[in-house]
């Protein structure tokens, strides 16, 4: 019963063998799973969550269609009462679908701990909001990013303000922040950092060819008034400049270059 509904709604092959594969659905019988999993899919369509939507919280989270729908409104209500609103659930619902599995009590005793690493309670909402999946990261990991990013040279000050306007650095390898901070420094644009967090999420590699390919190809310097030129998405890049990453890439490697790179550059 249950696979034939899921494929009447569209869901794909791969996540209908997703969730049949997940432990806690497997000692489910086919009858209680069919119930839970038709009382969930409209719970969550009347909240407000499109099909799309649904189908990739259910294939990041099965286990979601073993839990009561009555237990998931409880967390839906309890992020209402925090000040978000509908749209802004469903989207961090989408980003972090255990929180569903979560109780209200165990979620404020998250938004707590964080606030014991120096933020406000505002500021823990809004690096909340902005970025759900925070709430499963162990305070040790969060503590840990803050005190890497001091020995890049930020100052407390100049962390928190990063953190807060752009949480998801706090889940990142700190190799990877590293190493585009060491590129970022020798060209002297680590600045954006501050500028524009988000931009350390884009790999080095692709960083560096691109600054290269405007140095070399385009005799131009990208200074911090047009680093918007390489930090952008790749279908954008190629259709305003005509070359694609890959070629870059391949051009400019950046770990075989690196002596180029710092030297030179």
């Amino acid at each position: 019963m249950t696979r034939e509904f899921l494929e009447k709604l569209k869901f794909p092959e791969k996540t209908i063998t997703r969730i049949f594969n997940n432990e806690d659905v497997k000692e489910c019988s086919d009858e209680t799973l069919y119930k839970h999993t038709k009382e969930n899919i409209k719970g969550f369509s009347e909240y407000g969550f499109p099909i799309k939507d649904i189908i990739i919280i259910i294939n990041k989270n099965p286990r979601c269609l073993t839990i009561k729908f009555s237990s998931i409104l409880d967390v839906l209500n309890y992020l209402e009462t925090l000040g978000y609103d509908k749209h802004k659930i469903t989207k961090m619902i989408k980003l972090c679908p255990k929180l569903l599995e979560r109780n209200i009590e165990s979620i404020k005793k998250r938004l707590k701990d964080i606030e014991t690493l120096g933020y406000t309670r505002e500021e823990v909402l809004k690096m909340f909001g902005d970025f759900s999946a925070i709430e499963e990261l162990s305070l040790n990991k969060l503590s840990q990013m803050q005190k890497d990013l001091q020995t890049l040279g930020y100052t407390e000050e100049e962390i928190h303000y990063i953190t807060v306007k752009f949480s998801q650095i706090l889940t990142s390898s700190f190799e990877r922040i590293s190493s585009m901070y060491e590129f970022l420094k020798s060209v002297n644009l680590e600045k954006i950092v501050l500028q524009t967090p988000s931009n350390v999420m884009q790999s080095v590699k692709k960083t560096y060819a691109r600054y290269m390919y405007f140095k070399e190809e385009k005799e131009e310097i990208i200074t911090l008034e047009s680093t918007a030129k390489i930090f952008t998405s790749s279908k954008r890049f190629q259709n305003r400049f005509g070359v694609s990453d890959e070629y870059l890439l391949n051009k400019y490697p950046y770990i075989e270059n690196r002596e180029r790179k710092i030297n030179n550059v």
